[in-house]
């Protein structure tokens, strides 16, 4: 989660960089990272693009 929340940050400070090519990032690095962290449902949650606004 800590991961999202620096992402997060960049995100804000970039211009708003598209959010899908965001998302595909973080999932990515989530996959080299922790795989089976990625495949919980609160990454699911966070990687779910419906959802990319509210977080």
């Amino acid at each position: 989660m800590s991961l999202h929340w620096q992402r997060m940050v960049v995100y804000d400070q970039s211009g708003n960089l598209d959010s899908e090519e965001l998302l595909a990032e973080l999932a990515d690095w989530l996959t080299g990272i922790d795989p089976a962290a990625g495949k919980t449902e609160p990454w699911q949650h966070v990687l779910d693009p419906d959802n990319f606004d509210t977080l």
